[in-house]
């Protein structure tokens, strides 16, 4: 008995647990080799609550955060509902919910890339960064702190720039060259039985499978409870 009180089940709330814990106890199963083909565009999981599905997700973290061509973004559905992109308007027609969802995605995706950027050399990658430090998501580098220094006189002689925001990251993520698997868990955590609710999970998947259509490179993984 003394043994068992000694083993360690890892975290309950796989979503909290370390890399190393995860890797520490999670166990491979035939199963999930199909969830973890980066190949397959767009997977979901199904299973009720408290089952691992949370846990898979941070398994698939491990396994790729090392793979020197995968960029692995991991994102909750609070981190999608964040980005109320005040460009796009509040509408319950199906159409522009999936484009609003789509928009968010990129948004969640594009900040984390710039995030990581240490060095950006072509436009896209420049509106990246600057729009993540905007955002506050990336402490400003050197570059970013000197030219606002001198902004004023810029100004002056009629140099400045002002394209800092990117105007769409929809467009930004289009563009993109980089191998990228994005884990979204948690998209039905305070879900309510309620036709709106119900029109914004459906939105969200088909926003899922139009993003993984459009942009080359982009492989989507989600959970979400058997019940919902």
């Amino acid at each position: 008995m003394s043994y068992l009180k000694r083993l360690d089940f890892g975290n309950e709330a796989g979503e909290d647990a370390t890399p190393s814990e995860t890797s520490s106890y999670f166990v491979e199963q035939e199963s999930f080799e199909s969830f973890a083909d980066i190949e397959k565009a767009f997977l979901i999981a199904r299973a009720k609550k408290g089952v691992g599905k949370s846990a898979l997700l941070e398994w698939l973290y491990v396994k790729n955060s090392t793979v020197e061509d995968v960029f692995v973004v991991k994102a909750r559905g609070s981190d999608l509902s964040r980005f109320n992109l005040p460009n796009l308007a509040d509408s319950r027609k199906p159409n522009d919910k999936i484009y609003n969802w789509m928009s968010r995605i990129s948004a969640v995706i594009n900040r984390d890339i710039g995030r990581r950027i240490s060095f950006a050399f072509d436009d896209d990658d420049i509106s990246l960064v600057q729009t993540a430090e905007i955002d506050g998501f990336k402490e400003r580098n050197f570059i970013s702190a000197l030219i606002d220094r001198f902004r004023k006189p810029i100004e002056k002689l009629g140099l400045a720039d002002d394209k800092i925001k990117i105007s769409s990251d929809l467009e930004i993520l289009a563009r993109n060259k980089r191998r990228i698997l994005l884990l979204i868990d948690d998209v039905d955590a305070t879900f309510q039985n309620t036709p709106e609710e119900k029109l914004e999970l459906a939105t969200l998947f088909s926003a899922c499978r139009s993003l993984v259509s459009k942009v080359e490179g982009l492989t989507i993984r989600m959970t979400i409870r058997a019940d919902v």
